[in-house]
């Protein structure tokens, strides 16, 4: 594919009863930092030429390289602690009262707080 569109490429296929299916094909997409060396690299291939590869990637592109951003690398070191909330899915026991939901947790049952909002003011420590 890459060799008959001269560029990186996003195959979407299936494999039905033993036989592969391509179901599309398109150009793939590409942050900033990913199209210097995909340009870079189909030129050392020789699926285009240093110029066409030159014309690929614009001053937007680089411009977006020269802002600061965050390291990549993972640490063990936790950034932050939060509060232990959700907007997400819970099990539990409505309760509306900080005090009741450490209660009721501490004899083992599951609990929801629910307020309007949840601040270190609201929740126990």
């Amino acid at each position: 594919m890459e060799a008959h569109y001269r560029d990186l490429c996003d195959v979407e296929f299936t494999v039905e009863r033993g036989r592969l299916w391509i179901l599309q094909t398109r150009v793939g997409k590409r942050t900033a930092e990913a199209a210097f060396p995909i340009a870079r690299e189909l030129d050392e291939a020789g699926t285009i030429t240093s110029d066409e590869a030159l014309a690929r990637v614009d001053g937007t592109e680089l411009t977006r390289l020269m802002f600061p951003s965050f390291a990549t690398r993972t640490s063990d070191v936790p950034l932050a602690h939060g509060v232990p909330a959700s907007p997400g899915a819970a099990v539990g026991a409505v309760v509306f009262d900080s005090d009741a939901a450490v209660r009721r947790a501490s004899g083992g049952q599951h609990t929801v707080l629910v307020r309007r909002e949840t601040t270190p003011r609201t929740c126990p420590a």
